[in-house]
C-alpha cells in the first residue's frame, strides 16, 4: 500500500484514489488493539490526509478551462515534489 500510495503522491487525483484508503485506516486504527500496529497506521493517515490536502490546495490554483485540448496535456504533466518519509529514513 505504502510503496502504491507514494508513486501516485504527486498525481493531481491523489486526493480521490486514496479515499478508499482513509476510510480502510479509520477503520482499522479504530478496532485495532495493538499499538505498534495502530500509532503507525495513524501516522501514515496523516501522511496520506496532508498530501491529500497539499494536493488540492495547488489543484486550486491552477487556472485553465478543462475544456481546452492544450491544457489538458498540461494536466496531464501536473507534477508535485512530494513524497512519504518514513520517520526521516
Amino acid at each position: 500500500m505504502l510503496q502504491h500510495l507514494t508513486g501516485s503522491s504527486a498525481n493531481i487525483s491523489f486526493p480521490e484514489m486514496t479515499i478508499p484508503c482513509v476510510v480502510q485506516l479509520k477503520a482499522f486504527v479504530k478496532t485495532c488493539k495493538v499499538a505498534n500496529y495502530s500509532k503507525k497506521m495513524r501516522q501514515l493517515l496523516a501522511k496520506v490526509e496532508e498530501n491529500s490536502k497539499f494536493i488540492t490546495e495547488k489543484r486550486r490554483a491552477v487556472t485553465f478551462k478543462v475544456w481546452r485540448r492544450v491544457t489538458m496535456s498540461a494536466l496531464n504533466n501536473f507534477s508535485i515534489q512530494i513524497c512519504f518519509v518514513d520517520g526521516g529514513h
